[in-house]
């Protein structure tokens, strides 16, 4: 099965989680830095990017920072 990066995608295709993920690999962060980030736990941010039900504060917790990790990526800055 071909990696998600071997491929042209289009945002527009993808799932939140998926485009959540591309966006930590590319800043180099694992979910467990993710989780610390967002205070939630690692758990959390594996089931986010699954695109599984996740209450709602752990919800608004990774949109919140996946918002930043994507700002960051945009502006070519390295966390």
């Amino acid at each position: 099965m071909a990696s998600v990066m071997d491929e042209a995608i289009s945002f527009d295709d993808i799932s939140l989680g998926m485009t959540a993920r591309i966006q930590r690999t590319l800043q180099q962060l694992t979910q467990q830095e993710v989780a610390s980030m967002a205070g939630v736990g690692e758990k959390d941010v594996d089931i986010f990017e699954s695109n599984q039900p996740l209450p709602c504060l752990a919800q608004l917790k990774l949109l919140n920072t996946y918002n930043i990790i994507i700002e960051a990526n945009i502006a070519g800055v390295s966390s």
